[in-house]
């Protein structure tokens, strides 16, 4: 499995810079007198793209800590990716709909918004965080979305059940921490351990997360138009969805 990881690791950086020749590239800008690379517009193909960039670096930062046996942070980083593998979903329906929904044009204005929490602070105005939507609302949309299918409860609850599933690896729930348990050292490990017992249904885990993340590079090609992202998806799909297992299973 981890040289089918390595393989698709691969295809998706190759991809992916073939992606960013699509989209404009940021420009060097000064912020209080540093330099700062921003983008020109707030698009949502260069949302889009911004956000398959954060799936292939978790899912590689995912297999790193996955063959230490750090399976904590494996897990709680395979649940952002989970967040930003909805996110291009989200973003391509929304972006082809024929007019833009106000969804789309909330989650744009938040995702390219600067980050003012500590000059507000230095400035004893009051700190606020940006009005990002709500993570029931974009998967309601999904869900409720044509382009989906099926039934619309069906799919938004399955997310949500994703989600909760590996919530308490984020949030440190007594037990998930529990697992970092060794009954023959009888303490919590914390340093490395390949030997842990929960490594192969971790694997398994990581197996739906890489899935997923193809299909992520699917969309996009729908997004951007490109033939052939959307080509080539369809070989390493068919990887995944030979190889042994449910490869979208919870």
């Amino acid at each position: 499995m981890q040289s089918l990881f390595a393989d698709t690791l691969n295809w998706m950086d190759d991809r992916l810079y073939w992606l960013e020749k699509l989209i404009p590239q940021p420009t060097k800008i000064r912020i209080e007198g540093a330099v700062a690379y921003r983008y020109p517009e707030k698009t949502p193909q260069i949302a889009l793209v911004l956000r398959l960039a954060r799936i292939v670096s978790g899912l590689r930062a995912s297999t790193y800590l996955w063959s230490a046996g750090l399976l904590q942070e494996q897990a709680a980083i395979c649940r952002m990716v989970n967040e930003f593998q909805d996110d291009v979903t989200f973003l391509t329906l929304a972006q082809l709909e024929e007019e833009q929904p106000p969804l789309l044009h909330r989650f744009l204005e938040a995702f390219f918004a600067e980050e003012n929490s500590a000059k507000n602070f230095r400035s004893g105005v009051r700190v606020k965080g940006h009005d990002t939507p709500n993570r029931k609302n974009i998967l309601n949309y999904i869900s409720q979305h044509p382009a989906s299918g099926g039934d619309p409860f069906t799919g938004s609850n399955a997310s949500l059940a994703l989600s909760f599933a590996i919530s308490g690896y984020v949030h440190g729930s007594a037990e998930h921490i529990v697992e970092m348990f060794d009954p023959a050292k009888r303490r919590l490990v914390t340093n490395v351990w390949p030997e842990n017992p929960f490594c192969p249904a971790h694997e398994r885990d990581l197996r739906n997360y890489f899935y997923r993340g193809v299909l992520a590079f699917g969309f996009a090609g729908v997004a951007l138009n490109d033939d052939s992202t959307k080509s080539s998806v369809l070989d390493f799909r068919k990887l995944y969805e030979d190889s042994e297992g449910n490869p979208v299973g919870l």
